[in-house]
Order: C-alpha cells, then sequence, then structure tokens
C-alpha cells in the first residue's frame, strides 16, 4: 500500500534548521528509502511558520528528485482547501478544519537504541552521547514515518 503522510509544522522553531539537524534529517529519509522503497504517495507539509519557505529551499535538498516530487509544502491559507481535496474532511481533525474527533494521531518518541544502530549501519551516523538524544520519530502507519524532535 501507500501512504500520504500530513506534518503539521505549527509551532515549528527556526533552531530546528541547524546543520546537524538536517545531517541526520537526511540519513533518517534515505534510510527509509532504502527500507522502504515507493510506500510514501506523498507528504504535506501544513501550517509552516512565517519563514520556513525560504528553509525549506535548503532543506528540500537534502532529499533526492523522486522524493522532493512527493512532497508538497501548503502555506498556512490553502491548508484545508489542500487536505480537503486529497482526504474527506471527516477523516482529519478539527485543528486542521476538518470534523473528526478522534483522529488517528500518532506521537512523537524516542527512536530505539536497535534503530539508531540501524541507521548507524546505512549511514555512519554516531550514535548520540545523550540517551535524550533530538531524534525521535512519528508513527504516520507502518512503516513509520520519521522527524526530528524539535524543542
Amino acid at each position: 500500500y501507500r501512504v500520504t503522510v500530513v506534518v503539521d509544522l505549527d509551532g515549528l522553531p527556526m533552531s530546528f534548521a541547524r546543520p546537524n539537524n538536517l545531517e541526520v534529517l537526511r540519513r533518517l529519509v534515505q534510510m527509509d528509502s532504502e527500507l522502504y522503497p515507493e510506500t510514501i504517495k506523498r507528504v504535506i507539509l501544513v501550517r509552516p511558520p512565517q519563514k520556513f519557505a525560504a528553509v525549506w529551499k535548503v532543506i528540500e535538498a537534502y532529499f533526492d528528485p523522486g522524493t522532493r516530487s512527493k512532497i508538497q509544502l501548503v502555506n498556512m491559507q490553502d491548508t484545508q482547501h489542500v487536505l480537503r481535496s486529497i482526504v474527506p474532511r471527516q477523516h482529519f481533525p478539527r485543528f486542521l478544519g476538518g470534523s473528526c474527533r478522534e483522529p488517528r494521531l500518532y506521537g512523537a518518541g524516542k527512536i530505539s537504541r536497535k534503530l539508531l544502530r540501524r541507521l548507524a549501519e546505512v549511514g555512519s551516523l554516531r550514535q548520540p552521547r545523550n540517551p535524550d538524544s533530538p531524534v525521535s520519530h512519528a508513527a504516520a502507519s507502518p512503516p513509520a514515518a520519521m522527524r526530528l524532535k524539535l524543542g
């Protein structure tokens, strides 16, 4: 099956664009592409911070052209329109303009040491010294959609 992943960027601090975070993001995307090729139909980034479009120009270079073509950055004003064109309103949460009272939202959690070891194998990523590493994942549905823990 193929999935559509919606990533809510509301409240995202601009500090996430540090080079070390971007490198981890690149490695996560690389690993996901190798382990689960062609499972993501599209990724929709909604409710971005005001200056995110400029930062996105830098970030999108971390994705290969095939992956980049699946990612859509949607400004605050167009979020509801774009989501409604893809997903019936009753299936997305109220805070995004939908009518779903109990959407299937998956929270972020720390990546397990086993997965960090796999990341190290795939991309020579060193394991963080701090167990409270800024790396986490949000499971959209199997396979997990990964993101950086920002905060």
